[in-house]
Formats: C-alpha cells, sequence, structure tokens
C-alpha cells in the first residue's frame, strides 16, 4: 500500500511541474485553408498586453512574407490578417511561426495551414 501511495504522491508532483511550466495561457485559431492570394485571419487568446510575433514561412524554412507584430488587448485577445501571394508553387502548408513572449517568460507555436491550387482542394 505504501508503493502505491508513493507512485500516487510522484505523480501528483510531476503533474504539478508541467502545469507550472507554462507560463502563460496561449490558444489560436486560424484559417484552416486559403488558395493562393486568399487572405489567411489568425486570432491569438492569451492573458492582456502578451506580445506576438508572427513569422511566415513555407515547407522549406523559407520567409514567404512580411514578419507580423500585434499584441494582445485587455481581453487577451489579438487578430492579424495576411494575404497570401498570387503563386505558392512549391508549398503546401503555410507555417506561421507563432512567438508569444509576456512579463512571464515566452511560448511559440508552428501553425499550419494548408495552401490549396496547384490540384490540391481546400
Amino acid at each position: 500500500m505504501t508503493a502505491r501511495c508513493g507512485r500516487a504522491g510522484l505523480l501528483a508532483a510531476c503533474l504539478l511541474v508541467l502545469t507550472a511550466c507554462d507560463a502563460f495561457p496561449l490558444q489560436h485559431s486560424e484559417t484552416a485553408c486559403v488558395y493562393p492570394g486568399q487572405t489567411v485571419v489568425l486570432k491569438t487568446q492569451t492573458n492582456p498586453g502578451v506580445h506576438i510575433v508572427y513569422r511566415v514561412h513555407d515547407d522549406f524554412g523559407n520567409n514567404i512574407g512580411p514578419t507580423l507584430f500585434t499584441t494582445s488587448d485587455q481581453h487577451g485577445d489579438a487578430m492579424v490578417s495576411w494575404k497570401t501571394p498570387a503563386s505558392l508553387p512549391f508549398t503546401t502548408i503555410i507555417h506561421f511561426l507563432l512567438t508569444a513572449t509576456s512579463t512571464t517568460g515566452t511560448d511559440t507555436r508552428d501553425i499550419h495551414v494548408v495552401e490549396g491550387g496547384g490540384g490540391r482542394q481546400c
């Protein structure tokens, strides 16, 4: 019985440590699929005043757009939009590399938006 309590206590301690690793909440939603020339909308929900940067890359890590900057409002909401180039012949996924920075830390995400066209459907 002691071994079980020890394991349960260890598991609880590990879960507490893992939960504490998240410096702040960070959720996102985005346009799922676009054709060349269409606009992607990225919405982020986090704490108020978080600085958010999106770097736009293709499947091969090439920069294909400007870096997008925003800061979450008093409710923790932020939104940016980006019009895709008229042609993206060699990529199937547009990567929005999100970096969110607050006074409590930094968090990152690789957000994927499917690129239709070239025979691919959304």
